[in-house]
């Protein structure tokens, strides 16, 4: 299957959230603080190279502390 955009799935009443992709050198190559907004593998229209690319997603919900988590996305085309 093919995925256009890579985002978080968060369920609950959201207080507090953003969402970044990171290449392999630290340059951010996404960033928002809307959840209906995901990564299109692109950085300013640019398609990026098949890579393996960090993601970090810091959140709060409604009643609860900040969670940050992390992990890596393959960019495959």
């Amino acid at each position: 299957t093919k995925n256009d955009e890579f985002k978080p799935s968060i369920f609950g009443t959201l207080k507090q959230y953003e969402f970044k992709v990171l290449n392999r050198y630290g340059e951010q190559m996404f960033y928002s603080k809307a959840i209906s907004k995901g990564w299109d593998g692109k950085l300013k229209a640019k398609d990026q190279n098949l890579n393996v690319f960090v993601w970090i997603c810091t959140y709060q919900l409604e009643g609860q502390m900040v969670n940050v988590e992390k992990g890596t996305v393959i960019l495959m085309r």
